[in-house]
């Protein structure tokens, strides 16, 4: 169940970052974890990312947002299916699926 909680916080926290322009960096880290993933936008179209503070990569933030939205999508598929239907959990996670959809 957490893992779906984290899921949604990355979709929602990554969607408000890429949409604005006074929102440099976010980080989403792990539901009852310590794993943190940070994005950091760079000149252009470029995010840099570090996991638990260290360097990653960089990439454009469109495809970013195109594996964020995939990966989330095909955990979602395989997995939602182990919740409740009645789990507030569940809305959550299709609602900000759909709106991280509009951004793509």
């Amino acid at each position: 169940m957490m893992l779906f909680i984290t899921v949604t916080d990355l979709l929602d926290g990554y969607r408000k970052f890429y949409e604005s322009d006074k929102i440099k960096e976010y980080t989403c880290v792990g539901a009852d974890s310590s794993f943190s993933i940070s994005f950091k936008k760079k000149k252009g179209d470029t995010v840099s990312i570090e996991v638990d503070k260290e360097f990653l990569c960089e990439m454009d933030k469109n495809s970013l947002a195109k594996i964020i939205f995939e990966a989330s999508s095909n955990f979602v598929s395989k997995y939602i299916d182990r919740i409740p239907k009645d789990d507030p959990v569940v809305e959550d996670i299709i609602n900000s699926l759909s709106d991280f959809e509009k951004i793509l």
